[in-house]
């Protein structure tokens, strides 16, 4: 909190010492310090939408005290191959930091017929110093297709018996 933002290799420490006649003095080599702000990805949520689109929607945060603009990469822990390309919202370079950011993931294209629960998103931020990741909770993924069911007759029986025989 003394030097925010503070960055660079030439710093040293002096150290003075003092009792009641004198002070002794001394210093440290050079190090390096980099104070600048990290970027933060929190409130991460992931879900296949009802639809039958095979859309996955990823809701998150992201702040970060010095940087304005970040670049925004998401991967899917529990999937083979783990990196989504179908991709749209807010992801990749200059993604402006705050709240309730949306990333569109199109599971369906990348991951045809695939299904599972322990699907996790992970969002990562990276300010071209440093990164930090935020992840979902668990999630499922159905991207099966449905069964379709044609030519469905219906005949009701002429004996009295009140049944319906369906083909």
């Amino acid at each position: 909190t003394d030097l925010p933002g503070a960055y660079g290799t030439a710093y040293k420490f002096t150290v003075r010492a003092h009792d009641d006649s004198a002070y002794g003095t001394g210093l440290t080599g050079y190090f390096t310090l980099d104070n600048r702000g990290m970027p933060v990805v929190s409130n991460v949520t992931a879900s296949q939408r009802t639809d039958g689109s095979k859309i996955v929607d990823i809701y998150y945060d992201v702040s970060d005290s010095d940087t304005p603009n970040l670049s925004i990469s998401l991967s899917i822990q529990g999937a083979s191959p783990s990196a989504p390309v179908s991709l749209s919202g807010d992801i990749g370079a200059s993604v402006p930091r705050g709240t309730g950011r949306h990333i569109v993931w199109n599971c369906g294209t990348d991951w045809p017929g695939q299904y599972g629960s322990s699907f996790r998103a992970v969002v990562t931020a990276s300010d071209g110093s440093s990164s930090a990741s935020g992840y979902s909770g668990y999630f499922a993924i159905d991207k099966r297709s449905a069964p379709v069911v044609t030519n469905v007759t219906a005949t009701q029986r002429t004996d009295g018996s009140r049944i319906v025989d369906v083909y």
